[in-house]
């Protein structure tokens, strides 16, 4: 057991040197020292309900199926007896420029827009954004997939390592991961 371990961490080693001088070449990084929670904090803004007075200065009227809504960077109103609430944004809503701090995910190939838990899709004949349903989740294929001795999936890219922790790239961020929070790595080819 102690020899196979051995050779498992040598060959993590030698992959990431590989790898990692190749795939980080001239590119600035950002190493911390990772948790599992910090692996998986969210960066998105998330949706609150709240009852308001007014509307924001700069809120815009919109129609949608003949209901009368409100909008303003991000965050979607409808009357209410105090004034207005906020709501999650009705389906098929058009907005032309997207909200502060939206972050982009592709499914399917499919690029979204995600911002206070809304998710929305580019047309690009109409030059502006529509909101849609949440996408199914799906395990993207191209990346290095951890399973964590939590059971918890991380997909990214593995960069290297040493005989106590890897390197893992997670969307920008680069993470270090102890060797023994980790039950196995996949590791997938490059796509080109």
């Amino acid at each position: 057991m102690k020899r196979s371990m051995i050779y498992f961490t040598a060959a993590i080693m030698a992959l990431g040197l590989f790898v990692g001088n190749e795939a980080m070449a001239g590119r600035k990084i950002k190493v911390r020292t990772a948790t599992k929670t910090k692996v998986t904090v969210s960066k998105k803004k998330t949706f609150v309900h709240k009852e308001v007075k007014r509307l924001p200065a700069k809120a815009k009227k919109i129609v949608v199926k003949s209901k009368s809504y409100f909008y303003h960077d991000g965050v979607f109103y409808e009357p209410s007896r105090a004034g207005y609430r906020t709501i999650k944004a009705p389906i098929g809503v058009r907005i032309k420029v997207l909200p502060h701090g939206f972050t982009t995910v592709v499914v399917r190939g499919l690029t979204y827009y995600i911002c206070y838990d809304t998710y929305y899709r580019f047309d690009r004949h109409a030059d502006e954004y529509y909101v849609v349903e949440e996408p199914e989740p799906v395990l993207i294929v191209q990346d290095d997939i951890l399973t964590m001795t939590d059971g918890e999936i991380i997909q990214g890219a593995f960069i290297g390592g040493n005989e106590e922790t890897i390197e893992f790239q997670i969307e920008d961020d680069i993470y270090e991961i102890a060797l023994d929070e980790i039950v196995s790595i996949i590791f997938n080819p490059p796509t080109r």
